[in-house]
């Protein structure tokens, strides 16, 4: 019982003091899409076994979601694309696992995408993800992904610790009418998958 004790406050030491250490980067980023490159970048150094991350928005017009323009370097797709381009699908094509958690509003923890029936193979190196849905003004408009190339690469604390950064602040509230003309670039490649 006392290692038991030991090892979950370890854990929640190390939880802390990986907010600790992003928390003020985010708070010090003056747009959303600079909040969010400091969040991905951030998250790929504290997370050894995520090797490729991005944020995916959705976009209701066109019933898709596509991986945000600042995001989009941090993330390596196995697929051709152009300058200034970002990797986008249709939802109502394949939902992917973010369109899953777009509409159930729920974390999904992969352990293993060769066996889920939503994911969408961008990656084949992706072997587990997991999709954190941010929340913003009560509406689900972007989506945390991180993806290993390990199998069950995400442990149930790694899900907590990311939902709590993908927990907005009153300042990501001020700032997310900052984000929508800046996101994308006028032209887009379309995954027809």
């Amino acid at each position: 019982l006392r290692a038991e004790l030991h090892t979950e406050a370890e854990r929640r030491q190390n939880r802390l003091e990986i907010v600790s250490h992003i928390t003020p980067i985010i708070s010090a980023s003056v747009t959303l899409d600079l909040i969010f490159s400091n969040l991905i970048k951030e998250i790929l150094s504290a997370f050894p076994k995520a090797d490729n991350a991005c944020i995916v928005e959705h976009l209701p017009e066109n019933n898709e979601v596509a991986i945000t323009a600042t995001t989009q370097p941090f993330y390596r797709v196995d697929l051709p694309l152009m300058e200034e381009q970002t990797f986008r699908t249709q939802l109502g094509k394949r939902r992917g696992i973010a369109g899953r958690v777009l509409e159930t509003r729920q974390t999904s923890n992969i352990s293993d995408v060769s066996q889920d029936i939503d994911y969408i193979p961008a990656n084949p190196k992706t072997q587990s993800e997991i999709a954190v849905p941010i929340v913003i003004d009560e509406v689900v408009n972007y989506i945390l992904v991180v993806e290993s190339d390990q199998l069950a690469a995400f442990t149930e604390d790694d899900k907590e610790l990311l939902q709590t950064l993908a927990k907005p602040s009153p300042r990501w509230r001020m700032r997310s009418d900052l984000l929508r003309p800046h996101i994308f670039p006028r032209h887009f490649w379309k995954n027809l998958a």
